[in-house]
């Protein structure tokens, strides 16, 4: 399984910046994942996004973010093999942080996917819109 987290930054409600990138899932997230996508709508308890200030590679065996802020996610949509998350973390929200990191995390705050990024200088004019899509069927190659 693979993924992709996009974020766009606005700030003053402008949008600037567009950050793309892979990321990675952690060990035991493929079985979630696909359960879900079979139907099982209890299998897919990854309710919550979190940002953090670690550069620390990831790794599948990672558990948490460091100096965690976790909030629910907004919405999520399933489609063509993907599942999509959207969340925001808002101009009240996390400032004065160099956000490193952000990750998924179940109901229960069992990371289930990581990505590590180049720094992000949170501010309160700033706002972050994020889409993370988590690959579960590779896409055909045309």
């Amino acid at each position: 399984m693979t993924g992709c987290v996009i974020i766009e930054i606005f700030v003053n409600n402008k949008k600037g910046k567009k950050i793309e990138g892979n990321n990675l899932t952690m060990s035991f997230a493929g079985d979630l994942i696909a359960a879900r996508l079979a139907g099982d709508p209890s299998a897919l308890p990854i309710t919550k996004i979190g940002w953090g200030i670690s550069s620390t590679p990831t790794t599948p065996g990672d558990t948490d973010l460091e100096n965690a802020f976790i909030k629910t996610i907004d919405n999520y949509t399933i489609n063509n093999g993907n599942i999509n998350f959207y969340y925001t973390l808002e101009e009240t929200e996390y400032n004065g942080n160099l956000i490193r990191e952000i990750g998924l995390f179940t109901d229960d705050n069992k990371l289930v996917a990581r990505k590590v990024l180049e720094g992000i200088h949170k501010e309160n004019l700033m706002r972050l819109e994020n889409t993370w899509i988590l690959h579960i069927n590779k896409p055909e190659e045309s």
